[in-house]
């Protein structure tokens, strides 16, 4: 059974999916980084098929070609899925190295569309440096061919939460998650009404968030909770992406 054209999901059986581009009407050709992972690990042959993806939406499905320059796929089946109708926009304050990639590939499969992560005051400055970017944007494309989505999420690191501020996408209902004493966001989910382009999210780290709730409430920022016990960043970020991953596909909005 093949894929559809509307949906990108795949066929009941499994294929490994890779990240590529199209370079012809019925040719990809697999990202060179994905080559080593694709010969040396899975130990794929010529005439395997497998899936690829753009990142950006277009999707195909086809058979291996190994040629002496690259590695090509001719596709038997291709099709595109449009983007997500309300995305979702994550800002996450940077969290321990390891806390953070266990996290993310669970953002990912929850449908996260853009991860924006922060430093807080007084947090150690390796957290965010160009190699834990790296780092976590190989995790994310992992986790994006893992559970076979089309659109890889976008990342982000800044060099503080003034400057999320300043990016923060305009037209996107916003919500801090916090303790308890605030509403519930999955009940405060269901009373939106349009016009909304999407929504951001903000979560805190293991220090809480540090940011004031003036700078917040002048953000239009709205305080939300998810029951009445402390949770941990972790448990916080993937519960609320799980909840809003739910309504985003119940909504009518």
């Amino acid at each position: 059974m093949s894929k559809s054209k509307s949906t990108g999901q795949p066929s009941s059986r499994h294929v490994f999916t890779f990240i590529g581009e199209a370079c012809g009407e019925k040719t990809w050709q697999i990202a060179p980084e994905e080559e080593h992972h694709l010969k040396k690990v899975l130990r794929l042959s010529d005439g395997a098929t497998v899936r690829v993806i753009d990142g950006k939406g277009h999707f195909a499905e086809g058979v291996l070609q190994f040629g002496e320059v690259s590695i090509q796929v001719a596709t038997t089946a291709a099709g595109e899925e449009q983007p997500a109708r309300l995305p979702l926009t994550l800002l996450l304050a940077a969290t321990k190295p390891t806390t953070l990639e266990q996290t993310l590939p669970h953002l990912v499969e929850l449908g996260a569309d853009q991860i924006v992560i922060f430093p807080q005051p007084g947090q150690p400055k390796h957290r965010l440096n160009p190699k834990s970017r790296d780092r976590l944007a190989k995790i994310i494309r992992e986790a994006t061919k893992q559970c076979k989505r089309t659109w890889l999420p976008g990342l982000q690191l800044t060099e503080d939460f003034d400057q999320v501020l300043k990016q923060l996408p305009t037209a996107q209902h916003r919500f801090v998650l916090t303790d308890a004493g605030a509403a519930d966001l999955g009940k405060q989910l269901s009373t939106l009404k349009p016009p909304i382009a999407g929504l951001t999210l903000l979560v805190g780290s293991e220090e809480g968030l540090l940011v004031s709730p003036e700078t917040l409430t002048q953000a239009q920022f709205q305080p939300a909770s998810l029951g009445d016990h402390t949770l941990r960043a972790t448990t916080a970020a993937i519960a609320s992406a799980a909840i809003i991953s739910s309504w985003r596909r119940h909504s009518s909005l």
